[in-house]
C-alpha cells in the first residue's frame, strides 16, 4: 500500500505546485476563464479620458501581451483618491490576480480590488 501512496502523494504535490505558480503575461492567453496571478514588468500605463486605466505588460499598446484594466464606471472605488497607485507601477515588477478575459485578441484581467495588485 505504501508503494502506491508515496508516488501518488509526490504526483499530487507536484501538480498542486504547478497550478499555484504565477503566470507570465505571455502565458495568460492560454488561461482564459481561469482565476490566476500574472506576474511581469509593467511596460506602460494609460489613463484614458473615460477614466479607465490600462496597465500594459509585454509592450506598449497595441503590442502589449497582457493588460490589467481598471474600468472607472464599473469599479469607481478603485479610482478614489486618484490613479497614481496604478501610474506608479510603470517599469516595476507587478503581480495581478483575477479572472483572465480576452479583449480585442489580448488577455486581460479587469481589476476589482486594490488587494489584487502588488508591486514586487
Amino acid at each position: 500500500m505504501r508503494k502506491f501512496l508515496l508516488p501518488l502523494f509526490a504526483f499530487l504535490s507536484l501538480a498542486g505546485a504547478a497550478f499555484a505558480s504565477d503566470l507570465t503575461p505571455e502565458e495568460a492567453k492560454d488561461h482564459v476563464g481561469d482565476t490566476v496571478t500574472v506576474r511581469g514588468t509593467v511596460s506602460q500605463v494609460i489613463v484614458a479620458r473615460t477614466g479607465n486605466v490600462f496597465v500594459n505588460f509585454g509592450g506598449a499598446y497595441p503590442n502589449q501581451t497582457f493588460s490589467a484594466v481598471l474600468l472607472a464606471k464599473r469599479t469607481p472605488a478603485l479610482a478614489e483618491g486618484g490613479k497614481t497607485w496604478l501610474t506608479d507601477l510603470k517599469d516595476k515588477n507587478v503581480s495581478v490576480k483575477g479572472k483572465i478575459e480576452m479583449n480585442e485578441g489580448k488577455a486581460q484581467i479587469v481589476l476589482t480590488a486594490r488587494e489584487d495588485v502588488h508591486a514586487n
